[in-house]
């Protein structure tokens, strides 16, 4: 049974999708709209239950633009677009918007990275929060401090310290078969983007010096 941490409602309206996507991706606006308005997720399944990200970052990178119907095989997005159309993920990639870290993450990397669900920010203390949204140099750190350079599978990531993009490294350990990130286990892993690797946070991680 995956943690109650993740279980979040992905049903999300085209227009926020529409409305993030031309701040924080300039030319690609029209797809992003495009993109998001067909890989938003109903807020129930057939069962009247509301899907998680896990199933919905899965079904984001395997039919981007909702191809599943036609015979062209959908093409994997990058880590940006499946974070947006999971729509678990808001929270994230308005703060890489604010931090003008969209364009990195789009590029070519490739990336590993560490993304707290919206529920894991909602955990942060809300003046912790703005006070570090309402500083840039601050924001990227922690920002990049969830993003590993390379494309890691968690089969390939041994206990130690992991260097991030920021410059601090990440402690990882095990505890038994699951792998833990600072202390925090990973929700769901090696969900496959254009340009790396996504893996799951039910907690948003911190540099050490903050």
């Amino acid at each position: 049974m995956r943690s109650p941490l993740v279980r979040v409602t992905v049903g999300v309206l085209a227009v926020s999708l529409g409305t993030l996507s031309l701040a924080g991706c300039g030319s690609e606006k029209a797809a992003t709209t495009s993109a998001t308005t067909s890989n938003a997720a109903p807020a129930t399944d057939a069962t009247g239950k509301a899907p998680d990200p896990v199933t919905a970052v899965g079904n984001a990178a395997a039919d981007p633009a909702g191809t599943a119907s036609t015979l062209k095989p959908a093409t994997k997005p990058n880590i940006v677009f499946t974070a947006v159309g999971a729509g678990a993920f808001l929270t994230l990639a308005k703060l890489l918007a604010t931090a003008d870290l969209l364009a990195t993450l789009k590029g070519p990397g490739p990336f590993t990275v560490f993304a707290p669900t919206d529920e894991a920010f909602a955990a942060v203390p809300a003046k912790t929060l703005a006070g570090v949204a309402a500083d840039t140099a601050k924001l990227k750190k922690v920002l990049l401090y969830h993003v590993v350079p390379g494309a890691l599978k968690t089969s390939d990531i041994k206990d130690g310290d992991l260097m991030t993009v920021e410059g601090s490294a990440l402690k990882v350990t095990h505890d038994g078969d699951k792998l833990l990130i600072n202390g925090n286990p990973i929700a769901a892993a090696d969900v496959e983007a254009s340009n790396g690797v996504v893996n799951i946070m039910g907690n948003v991680l911190l540099p050490p010096d903050l």
